[in-house]
């Protein structure tokens, strides 16, 4: 699975990692035990390495970092990464 997040600047460092945590424990809800594995590592990794300011993509232990200077979180997990789509997303 593939893990992206958007994390605005303006965002609580604290209530990021809270988000995670309630995602992590939502994810032990998966069936397939698979997916279930793939996504609490993503999450795991995620984080780690979330901080406000940030576009962090996941996927397996495989991780990326970019700058975000949008206003909007997003936390999206998926087959595929999302983006912001126009530079006016940053502003």
């Amino acid at each position: 699975m593939k893990i992206s997040m958007w994390i605005p600047e303006t965002k609580n460092p604290v209530w990021v990692q809270d988000f995670i945590n309630i995602e992590m424990i939502q994810a032990g809800n998966i069936k397939s035990k698979t997916t279930r594995e793939s996504v609490v590592d993503g999450l795991y990794i995620a984080q780690r390495l979330a901080k406000p300011g940030m576009c962090v993509y996941v996927e397996g232990r495989d991780c990326d970092l970019d700058t975000y200077r949008g206003k909007e979180f997003k936390y999206h997990c998926g087959r595929e990464f999302i983006t912001p789509e126009k530079e006016n997303d940053y502003t």
